[in-house]
């Protein structure tokens, strides 16, 4: 080991420098950084085998480091995205190492800790298990292709006809890619290859682009299909998507219908407004009556009967029935535009399949519904399509 003084300038700022078990951290730390180093390019290691993410700090904020990945922090918001998006990737590494004849298993034990189910592999019954089922045994091409939301722009035009989608404007491989100039001033960023991974520009004179691109870069690290082992996510090719700003009346906080839709019928209609942590749902029959049931990881609506029936509730009816007929189960998701319905997403394994309903019967009522068809090879997540 050479003095770092001795070690050449360059060496320092190009390759990374991974800091096995060092006893004065920070002190190495800064060592390193006041000869050059980027802080992005130091990986501090443990024995364990895990990367450990190094936190700093320069003037403008909280700065965020773990593999290459380098999060600023301006803000409690973006320090909470950083440590997602680095927790993710920590749990991807720890399951790529469980090998495909453990996955019953793990799945299982995904299931109990979530909503405490046992999982009966040869006679499921409840709308969860069978979930678990069709993840492991009925992770298709197809499904990878439509959950994709690049991809799936394709399916939704041959199926019900390309009015349905949200313009699209651009779709880049790479964050560096993306020309900001040549975008509206209102727009959405996303991945494609997983839930959650979005950011809504409203101003685009007030967008930090900087920071976002550090989001993207994370989450196109990510295996999204390795958190609950939905495996047709594995398969993707993670893409960067911007699509046009929908709105009503000013507010882009606007309703979210989603069909559940079993063996090629849908059944009930998830109501959806909010975001995050301030998400509401409410579930009504295809005659949109309210019904009793709600799930225990988000609350309902402070009036559900003050909610209004979607006026195009009758062709979104029909439009579900065409986007499932391929599946055993699908979630169709629209929106609604003043008298323009969008497509938002087809969801083959809502919540990783751990939401739990209550009151309880629902659980087996909803897992009634669904035939499970022939038990298929577990889907290869490296082929890429």
């Amino acid at each position: 080991v050479l003095p770092l003084e001795n070690i050449p300038s360059t060496f320092l700022k190009i390759f990374p420098i991974v800091l096995i078990e060092v006893e004065n951290l920070q002190q190495t730390l800064d060592r390193f950084i006041k000869l050059g180093t980027p802080i992005k390019n130091l990986i501090p290691w443990h024995v364990n085998g895990q990367s450990q993410p190094l936190v700093t700090q320069d003037e403008h904020g909280k700065i965020v480091c773990i593999d290459g990945f380098e999060f600023h922090c301006h803000d409690d918001k973006d320090e909470k995205t950083a440590k997602q998006i680095i927790e993710q990737y920590r749990i991807m590494k720890m399951y790529y190492k469980i090998p495909p004849e453990k996955y019953p298993d793990v799945i299982s034990q995904f299931l109990f800790n979530m909503t405490r189910i046992k999982m009966d592999w040869n006679n499921p019954r409840t709308f969860q298990e069978k979930i678990q089922w069709l993840k492991l045994y009925d992770s298709t091409p197809l499904k990878t292709i439509c959950a994709d939301k690049f991809k799936v722009r394709e399916y939704v035009s041959r199926k019900i006809g390309s009015q349905y989608l949200i313009p699209l404007l651009d779709v880049w491989n790479d964050p560096d890619e993306i020309d900001l100039d040549e975008l509206p001033d209102q727009f959405v960023l996303k991945c494609n290859h997983g839930s959650g991974f979005n950011i809504i520009v409203r101003d685009k004179n007030k967008f930090d682009f900087e920071t976002a691109k550090e989001k993207l870069r994370g989450w196109l690290k990510i295996d999204y299909g390795m958190f609950a082992f939905e495996f047709h996510y594995c398969a993707m090719k993670p893409k960067i998507v911007a699509e046009k700003f929908i709105e009503v009346d000013g507010e882009f906080d606007i309703p979210n219908y989603k069909f559940y839709c079993f063996n090629g019928e849908p059944k009930f209609i998830q109501y959806e407004i909010g975001h995050d942590t301030e998400l509401c749902l409410d579930f009504f029959d295809l005659d949109w009556t309210h019904l009793s049931v709600r799930r225990t990881d988000h609350p309902q609506t402070t009036n559900p009967e003050n909610i209004r029936k979607p006026h195009n509730l009758k062709l979104m009816i029909e439009l579900s029935r065409k986007m499932s007929e391929d599946f055993a189960f699908v979630r169709v998701d629209f929106y609604e535009v003043g008298d323009q319905i969008f497509f938002g997403e087809l969801t083959f394994s809502p919540s990783g399949g751990a939401a739990y309903f209550i009151p309880n019967d629902y659980n087996k009522t909803f897992g009634d519904m669904l035939q499970l068809p022939q038990a298929r090879k577990i889907f290869n997540r490296f082929e890429k399509y």
